[in-house]
């Protein structure tokens, strides 16, 4: 899986110039929401670090693509959890699926706008929180919402570190690409630390006798 995922980032890098790439990027955003093995993030920062040192693609035109993918993805991904019964679909009976299951399901209850947020950065738990939030019920225009401000903070973040490495090594874009990787991911390490953190909070916040009419905002 691991070896698709680099030759996808290599042709992807190799055809960075052409005018539709930056649908390449829309599908990539889009489909990594249901199919988590799809280097949605690593293909953005790879293009705008790209775009930072040799003026391709157009940034301008590539965050507005991962971002509405990404919106779009969510949302899919959100009516998939409300209408199929989810111990039908095969993949989410991986361990690291189920883990992100039963987490998304504690974090959504409690601090529902900040899962929604930071799952995006850790492996699987974009569609894992996605998915429970659909079938737990979460009111869907709320997650509108939410999911808009989560998405272009994303797609945000993702072009920045790419568009600020590849300033670093203009004369030498392979570099570049490999060090906004590099970063992506280590920013990514902090944020599912952090995720964490919160997550464990949660869980000890549910067992914990509630206040009297103490409700968390969701």
């Amino acid at each position: 899986m691991t070896a698709w995922m680099h030759q996808l980032e290599v042709w992807i890098a190799g055809v960075a110039d052409a005018w539709w790439i930056h649908l390449v990027m829309f599908a990539c955003a889009f489909v990594d929401a249901f199919f988590p093995t799809v280097p949605s993030e690593s293909v953005l920062v790879t293009l705008a670090s790209l775009w930072s040192s040799g003026g391709t693609p157009t940034l301008w035109l590539l965050v507005p693509a991962a971002w509405v993918g990404a919106f779009l993805g969510d949302n899919l991904t959100f009516l998939i959890g409300r209408r199929v019964p989810l111990h039908r679909l095969r993949f989410l009976q991986r361990p690291k699926m189920q883990a992100g299951m039963e987490a998304a399901e504690a974090g959504l209850e409690s601090h529902g706008f900040l899962w929604i947020m930071t799952a995006r950065y850790i492996p699987f738990g974009r569609t894992a929180v996605n998915l429970s939030a659909g079938a737990l019920g979460y009111e869907h225009r709320r997650f509108l919402s939410r999911s808009l401000v989560a998405t272009f903070c994303w797609a945000t973040y993702g072009a920045a570190v790419g568009a600020i490495a590849g300033q670093w090594f203009t004369s030498h874009r392979l570099i570049g690409v490999i060090v906004s990787l590099a970063v992506a991911v280590v920013l990514s390490l902090i944020i599912e630390r952090l995720a964490a953190a919160v997550r464990a909070r949660s869980l000890r916040h549910r067992r914990s006798p509630p206040a009297p009419g103490g409700r968390d905002d969701q």
